[in-house]
């Protein structure tokens, strides 16, 4: 049966890949490989797919066929789509900045409406509008929530022509964590999961957590599909061959966050740490804040900018790509994840992957990823996790937790792919 990819998250996102975004690019990647697999797009505002005539052009914007450096010239023959899509694994992101005015502004930059990334997607010559088969998969490793007709679209492809339907599911927090998700989420999310569970042959998860919460979701929403189940395990190799130091880092000893700078992230909770180790006359090193700039964080970034306890010792930084972010891993004291929910935390795989030691809280999949190999702490609580940072500042005890990490297996994104795919081929046979 043939393949047919997904790539929709690819072509309207913007900055650096993380979460849902790289799920869906480091997956593609391996299907790319395959001659039995097509790769396509979603248009809202057409309420059809697109086939990408040269998925090379998604996943390596900065090379042309011949392996050389692309110009001025452009796509070669790519769709509109495609052409926004070649920005998509670049950092566009503008350096930190530290005014809040000037972060407000970038803010605004970023937001678009609905209609306005649908409009990226209206039909064009060079688009090739896809037709499904009665032999195809359709794999879905994104989220298309705030695409109301896309499941409407799928749905009648599989009535008319009997297609298979593969869904990954990265979580069900807008669900299950009301508190730290917008608002809009509550009543659009829990409607497409819904109807993918009950549409699709299987389903994939990210962790045994979200697993779980899937069977808590059935019952709770009286779901009547029987879809297959299985858990793929997220990779954690970034980009190794080479390392790069991004500009500005300090020449000191430092403690490495990543993740979008967002509520359900915990920022505050860092923001509280410091404030109290300060309060208690206890010198912690210097923290790296890696992610991109996401919602309701308003207040806590105007206090970390202007608490003149912290701000020289919290650095936000949203400019980092793969190679930088990797030199950061390599190169920290240790890592800390106060998240309040997770599908799986990847940064914390990541972190251990380059046997950095892991102060994180107990929330959600997150004691999964790497299980006795990190030290927890609640999300809730300050003293807690001052208490594990404090801890893991020891020199000999933190020696002794990497130690250990080296004798962890890593899990690779070729590990991922062949537990997703180990799952399409039971609905095949």
């Amino acid at each position: 049966m043939r393949r047919v990819v997904d790539v929709t998250d690819l072509t309207v996102w913007r900055g650096n890949l993380s979460g849902i975004q790289r799920v869906v690019y480091e997956m593609a990647v391996r299907y790319a490989d395959r001659s039995d697999t097509v790769f396509c797009y979603f248009s809202e505002q057409d309420r059809r797919f697109y086939q990408l005539t040269s998925i090379g052009d998604l996943l390596y914007p900065d090379h042309t066929e011949d392996g050389e450096t692309g110009g001025a010239s452009g796509p070669r023959g790519a769709s509109r789509a495609l052409h926004h899509a070649k920005r998509a694994t670049k950092a566009l992101v503008p350096p930190i900045v530290s005014k809040v005015a000037r972060h407000g502004v970038s803010r605004l930059k970023g937001i678009r409406s609905q209609s306005e990334q649908s409009k990226m997607h209206t039909f064009q010559p060079e688009d090739v509008p896809f037709d499904f088969q009665s032999d195809d998969v359709l794999l879905v490793y994104g989220a298309h929530w705030d695409k109301p007709h896309y499941v409407s679209t799928v749905s009648e492809a599989k009535e008319r022509v009997g297609i298979k339907i593969v869904h990954n599911i990265n979580d069900f927090i807008p669900v299950y964590d009301r508190a730290h998700t917008a608002e809009v989420e509550h009543e659009r999310f829990p409607r497409y999961v819904r109807a993918i569970c009950e549409l699709s042959d299987a389903l994939l998860f990210i962790s045994e957590a979200t697993r779980r919460d899937y069977e808590r979701f059935v019952k709770d929403f009286n779901i009547k599909n029987c879809a297959k189940t299985g858990v793929m395990i997220l990779g954690e190799d970034i980009n190794e061959k080479e390392l790069v130091r991004p500009d500005g880092i300090v020449d000191e000893p430092y403690i490495l966050n990543v993740g979008t700078l967002e509520v359900r992230k915990n920022p505050v909770l860092l923001y509280q740490v410091y404030c109290l180790a300060h309060e208690r006359g206890i010198d912690l090193p210097h923290l790296y804040i890696v992610g991109r700039i996401g919602w309701l964080t308003g207040d806590i970034y105007y206090q970390l900018v202007h608490d003149d306890r912290v701000n020289k010792k919290i650095t936000i930084r949203n400019d980092i790509d793969d190679k930088g972010l990797a030199w950061m891993y390599k190169n920290c004291k240790f890592f800390v994840f106060p998240s309040y929910y997770e599908g799986w935390g990847l940064p914390v795989a990541e972190a251990a992957h380059h046997c950095k030691a892991t102060v994180a809280s107990h929330s959600s999949s997150i004691p999964e990823v790497v299980g006795e190999y990190a030290d927890y702490f609640s999300p809730y609580s300050a003293d807690e996790c001052l208490e594990a940072i404090v801890k893991m500042m020891d020199d000999k005890y933190r020696t002794s937790r990497e130690k250990k990490l080296h004798d962890r297996t890593p899990l690779t994104w070729d590990d991922t792919y062949r537990s997703a795919e180990s799952i399409v081929e039971s609905i095949i046979k």
